[in-house]
């Protein structure tokens, strides 16, 4: 319910989210300085959650260790801390939004290992130009490319199919990175799509 207020006063919403395979619903809190900008949020929040599942019931995006979800969410992470002003996470959160309407098919560690002869439908799918392409376009769109580029080229098809059984990336003189720091690096990012579920306010439904 919207609380009785005029335009330049604080405002706050409180919106239902239905989850039936676990609680009747979840309760999102958004607040703003102003009622406009607490109705913006709000929409953009809808929006968010809308979409989210949206794209999993349609299987464009596939449950499981996506990386541009986490890109994603570490992309958002970095705006909204560095934000001042609390009303201008809304900007944030349409960071997230945009770049997940545009991928067609979500990749990335997503795949089992497979081989010439065994290679499995969205590994092949990964391969196609179109899917790379959006692929590399939204990891730029959420500035997420610092994520990726230090240890992968995130423009290729492989990078799209990494199996779960990468081996350490090297170093540019040729040398392996040193395994606390690749390890932190990749739990930082996985540590990262938490952001989501602060957003959604929904503990029990996990997509990563």
């Amino acid at each position: 319910m919207p609380s009785r207020t005029t335009n330049w006063q604080p405002a706050s919403y409180r919106l239902s989210c239905p989850i039936h395979d676990t609680n009747p619903h979840t309760s999102v809190i958004v607040q703003g300085p102003t009622k406009s900008l607490a109705e913006e949020l709000r929409n953009e929040t809808v929006k968010t959650i809308s979409r989210l599942r949206n794209g999993l019931r349609s299987g464009y995006v596939l449950p499981g260790n996506g990386g541009f979800w986490c890109a994603c969410a570490a992309a958002v992470e970095q705006e909204a801390t560095a934000l001042v002003r609390q009303e201008l996470l809304s900007l944030a959160t349409t960071r997230l939004i945009d770049p997940l309407t545009q991928l067609g098919v979500i990749l990335l560690e997503n795949a089992a290992a497979s081989d010439d002869e065994d290679d499995s439908f969205f590994s092949r799918l990964a391969r196609v130009r179109t899917v790379q392409n959006r692929f590399t376009r939204s990891v730029l769109d959420v500035g997420a490319s610092k994520f990726y580029s230090r240890y992968f080229d995130f423009r290729s098809a492989e990078y799209a199919v990494l199996t779960p059984k990468t081996t350490e990336p090297e170093c540019e003189d040729g040398r392996l990175s040193h395994v606390d720091e690749y390890e932190s690096m990749t739990s930082a990012i996985r540590k990262s799509f938490r952001v989501i579920q602060l957003l959604l306010s929904i503990d029990k439904h996990h997509v990563n």
